[in-house]
């Protein structure tokens, strides 16, 4: 149980049993789908493409950065070639979610929110989920502002050293995650590419309860059809990924932290 998790046990129990609902066999057929697209497109290995632009790696199970000689993923690219990869794969990830789901449980998190720290950069990076046992957590703009409090209290605490807050999201272009944050973090928005491989842009395919949202999965797929190049490919996203970055002085301040 992590400090995240410190509510009533009925709103643990909520919680927990829709983390360990997974995500659902569609979230990885599009991935798939945008692999084979890319591969076709480069001229790229198929096994290349799916651990560098995709985010199956961490789905699957696997920790850290990408590494194709991790046993893990060794075990997964040794089956690709089955008829059907996406069936292939989701029964893969079904053999080891609940393993990456107690794993994740050992992180720091506050309600939503958790973050990484560089301590060669100094730059904190911001990370944001549902931890929410219904609901959208935008509706409560507040309560994830103590979250948000929360958490860079105990930064402040712990790294003192820090200088920059960063983060890269889908969830950017949405004015009510925006207005959490300090206006001098969003204030100066960026397009970035990610690849492909960040959950920064495959989460807006997912619902607050990780159902698929049909009508995005079908106009990016419908998207990703009519695309004749790598350019194309990330233009077929309904939403792209913006970075946000600003002094940690900002969210301080903003957040009334002395």
């Amino acid at each position: 149980m992590t400090e995240s998790n410190s509510g009533l046990p009925d709103q643990n129990k909520k919680i927990e049993a829709k983390e360990s609902k997974g995500y659902p066999q569609e979230f990885f057929d599009i991935q798939i789908k945008l692999a084979r697209k890319l591969s076709s497109i480069s001229g790229r290995h198929l096994g290349d493409v799916l651990i560098k632009n995709t985010n199956l790696y961490k789905r699957l199970g696997c920790v850290g950065k990408p590494d194709p000689s991790d046993p893990l993923w060794q075990e997964f690219i040794s089956g690709i070639q089955e008829q059907d990869l996406t069936d292939y794969t989701y029964q893969f990830y079904l053999r080891f979610k609940d393993r990456k789901i107690e794993a994740d449980k050992d992180r720091l998190t506050f309600g939503c929110f958790r973050y990484d720290y560089d301590p060669d950069s100094k730059i904190v990076r911001i990370h944001f989920g549902n931890r929410q046992a219904s609901g959208s957590p935008l509706d409560n703009p507040e309560e994830r502002r103590q979250e948000l409090r929360n958490m860079f209290e105990y930064i402040k605490k712990n790294h003192s050293d820090a200088q920059e807050v960063k983060g890269g999201s889908w969830l950017y272009n949405l004015k009510k995650y925006r207005d959490i944050f300090p206006p001098e973090y969003t204030s100066n928005l960026v397009e970035y590419d990610s690849k492909y491989a960040g959950f920064s842009i495959w989460g807006q395919f997912l619902d607050r309860d990780t159902n698929i949202k049909p009508e995005k999965i079908k106009e990016f797929l419908a998207s990703l059809d009519r695309a004749k190049n790598e350019k194309e490919i990330l233009q077929s996203f309904p939403l792209h990924p913006l970075s946000a970055g600003t002094n940690i002085e900002n969210f301080y301040r903003d957040l009334g932290i002395k």
